[in-house]
């Protein structure tokens, strides 16, 4: 597979799609990995506050954690994977 879907070589239409689509997995893993340590740190900082101060009311909603991290995921794999994609194309073609 090519590094990137618009890198040199003599590669297939099928090749660089998979290519595009194996950097957005990853990317997506990435965004899915680090919202669930994320999340669940939030969770942790915020249940040692709420033991150190018990009469601060009001409960806040922190969001699921799973919903959460498949929405970064999928942030990551239609935002930052094209955006990825585009600036090594130009980076090819300039340089």
């Amino acid at each position: 597979l090519p590094a990137f879907v618009f890198a040199e070589g003599k590669f297939t239409l099928q090749q660089r799609a998979a290519a595009g689509l194996y950097k957005g997995a990853l990317f997506g893993a990435c965004g899915f990995v680090g919202s669930v340590g994320g999340t669940s740190l939030a969770y942790m900082l915020f249940l040692i506050r709420q033991m150190a101060n018990p009469d601060q009311g009001g409960q806040k909603q922190l969001p699921n954690v799973l919903a959460n991290s498949f929405g970064w995921a999928s942030f990551m794999f239609v935002s930052t994977n094209p955006r990825y994609q585009m600036v090594n194309g130009i980076e090819r073609v300039m340089y």
